[in-house]
């Protein structure tokens, strides 16, 4: 049995990616805030109320758990990295969840790792809280695990849907293909090269099982980067088609 901590895990990627783990028999204990209400039994799973940027807190909880594998769903700051570096030293395997947004904005498809290149990232951007550093600041994470003198794994999933996602955006395309003949798509810097944006039909359920996957395996850390792009597919008819499908096995007419 493995033991697994995971650094956030109650919300969406991660609470399916716990259930991943206990359907495998291992042993896992979430280390979160205690803002989200904790979805699993407490005798299946473990708790650990903390605040992952209180050092202390996550270095009394690594000891207490002694994890095999830890999952790091909440790393957006450089400064994650580090501490979680020092903290996690003599851990087995520690996997980073990243984003397909540390990629620089308007590399073509496909893309490849260790030729696509990540987005820089300045001292400004690394310290702030707004979206538009997001990518630059995950990215900047990325290159400290690549590195470091440790068993890191990097998952980068793209945009992912499923039960549970806080964002809203699974509903809101399905209700506008529902509603309208036509719909805007995004553009600008999502577009690539002036073609069709880059559309993840992926499942939560998916992703998850990949990220545990990589905590499990025996990939090392110069191919550890898992990314989800596919070729392009026209966001429309992606939609329309995924929405018909939807609609059609919940028994709603569009």
């Amino acid at each position: 049995m493995t033991r697994v901590l995971t650094i956030g895990g109650a919300r969406f990627m991660g609470r399916f990616t716990v259930e991943e783990f206990r359907d495998r028999g291992d042993d896992v204990t979430l280390f979160t805030r205690g803002n989200t209400p904790i979805p699993f039994d407490e005798d299946d799973v473990g708790h650990v109320e903390g605040d992952r940027r209180d050092e202390a807190a996550l270095r009394a909880a690594t000891e207490a758990v002694d994890p095999d594998v830890v999952i790091d769903f909440a790393g957006f700051y450089p400064e994650d990295v580090r501490t979680a570096l020092d903290v996690f030293s003599d851990i087995d395997t520690y996997v980073f969840v990243s984003s397909t947004s540390a990629y620089r904005l308007g590399s073509t498809v496909p893309i490849r790792e260790g030729r696509t290149p990540l987005e820089p990232c300045s001292p400004e951007q690394a310290v702030d809280d707004t979206m538009e550093s997001y990518g630059p600041r995950k990215a900047e994470c990325d290159r400290l695990l690549l590195e470091a003198d440790v068993d890191a794994r990097i998952v980068r999933p793209t945009a992912i849907y499923g039960p549970y996602d806080p964002t809203g955006r699974l509903g809101y395309w399905i209700d506008r293909v529902r509603t309208h003949d036509r719909i805007v798509v995004p553009g600008g810097d999502y577009l690539i090269q002036g073609e069709s944006p880059a559309v993840y039909g992926g499942r939560e359920s998916d992703n998850c099982r990949i990220t545990a996957d990589a905590a499990q395996s025996g990939v090392s850390k110069s191919s550890a980067a898992w990314t989800s792009i596919p070729r392009h597919v026209s966001p429309y008819l992606f939609f329309t088609s995924f929405s018909r499908s939807y609609c059609s096995s919940s028994g709603t007419s569009m």
